[in-house]
């Protein structure tokens, strides 16, 4: 009788047990797949950046990314061990619940009507955690497309799966205790019919509502000036939400934030190029000084503060009457652009990098190359032929008479 039961259970636990390896090992492949990728490409861009920057070679001892490779692979092998058993216990929740014993997580009673989690949490639980991990799944695709995993990737994933199913389960039975659950009802029909799947949007896009709700409290209950709100990260031309991601990992959370960061050590954490990164910091620039104003000088073609840098008075007072900056407002900018160090500095570094990606640059310097080249081997020709002349002048020399 056992083994009649396990033959007719087995069957049904086959697929959801290949499905549950299948999708667990994409983590561990992904972290092998990386280490094993050779990142000679990416040192040698690093090391061309520094000598053209005349950066302190002492850079190249801290950010090396050879110096702590050993100690970088365990701690990415760990993180992977962690994300993958979070990601194994929810994909077995969500496939094998019921199988397991777990078709409702246990209820605690809190008064004699109340109870949590209600009926239904070990699906919305579930249905959540998938959303994250598909999430996650497209988001270690492109840091890997980047070059760019590390240790709090994986870490972050299993934190983000956990936060978004618990939040869809307090969000859950919070509605359904303020709601009601009136049985029979063609509306908690629909309503529990829809949970799924609104579970589901909440572990993809947990941090965007929270990110909101945070914004909106913020506004309400801190002290700081409403222009410290006006400045999100979003704001600078080119970031999406996995690019805000990144530069969260860093704490970079506002234009502030970017502004005032380091322009190398970014270089160096970071897989962005030298020339984004710098535009984007310019950018973030303009984005604290003027806040939303800076639609208004997007639309006049005013993207970076270095644009301001050759404004004169006209051309001041003519951008005043057009947009709602001030003429304060932009002289203070401009005088920014001349006195301030770090705006000169990366002036000087997307200055260089225009020189170094010059194609017509690069072609004459190749030509140069050649022709010193062909001279040198017509050269070498001739000391050779002269070489044989001597032998031969030495040669007749010494032979009798």
């Amino acid at each position: 009788m056992p083994s009649y039961s396990m033959k007719l259970i087995f069957p049904e636990m086959a697929v959801p047990l290949l499905g549950i390896v299948v999708l667990t090992l994409f983590l561990p492949l992904t972290a092998m797949t990386y280490m094993l990728r050779s990142n000679d490409r990416r040192k040698l861009e690093i090391n061309r950046l520094l000598d053209l920057l005349h950066i302190d070679p002492s850079y190249r001892q801290v950010y090396a990314i050879d110096q702590h490779q050993g100690r970088d692979c365990s701690l990415l092998m760990v993180a992977v061990c962690y994300g993958s058993l979070v990601s194994a216990v929810g994909l077995t929740l969500l496939f094998l619940g019921p199988q397991i014993g777990l078709a409702e997580f246990p209820a605690v009673k809190l008064t004699e009507t109340l109870s949590f989690p209600q009926q239904g949490s070990r699906l919305v639980f579930s249905m959540a955690f998938l959303g994250a991990y598909l999430w996650g799944l497209q988001y270690l695709f492109q840091r890997y497309s980047l070059q760019d995993l590390l240790p709090n990737v994986y870490y972050g994933l299993g934190v983000r799966m956990l936060f978004a199913s618990c939040l869809a389960v307090i969000i859950y039975n919070g509605a359904d205790a303020l709601i009601g659950n009136h049985e029979g009802s063609s509306s908690s029909s629909l309503t529990s019919n829809l949970w799924p799947a609104l579970a589901f949007l909440i572990g993809i896009f947990p941090q965007q509502g929270l990110r909101w709700m945070s914004a909106r409290l913020s506004i309400l209950i801190s002290d700081a000036p409403m222009a410290a709100h006006r400045a999100p990260l979003d704001m600078i031309e080119g970031i999406n939400n996995y690019d805000l991601l990144r530069f969260e990992e860093l704490g970079i959370e506002t234009c502030y934030d970017m502004a005032t960061a380091d322009f190398v050590p970014l270089i160096l954490k970071t897989a962005y190029s030298a020339r984004q990164l710098a535009d984007w910091i310019l950018q973030a620039k303009l984005c604290a000084c003027f806040g939303a104003g800076v639609v208004d000088l997007r639309r006049n073609g005013y993207h970076t503060i270095l644009d301001l840098s050759n404004l004169s008075d006209q051309d001041i007072q003519a951008l005043a009457t057009e947009t709602t900056l001030t003429q304060s407002a932009l002289k203070q900018a401009c005088m920014a652009v001349k006195s301030d160090l770090e705006i000169l500095r990366l002036q000087q570094v997307m200055e260089l990098l225009s020189h170094f990606s010059q194609a017509n640059e690069v072609t004459e310097q190749s030509h140069l190359l050649l022709q010193e080249r062909q001279r040198a081997e017509r050269a070498e020709q001739k000391l050779a032929q002269v070489e044989a002349q001597l032998q031969e002048a030495r040669a007749l020399t010494h032979s009798p008479a």
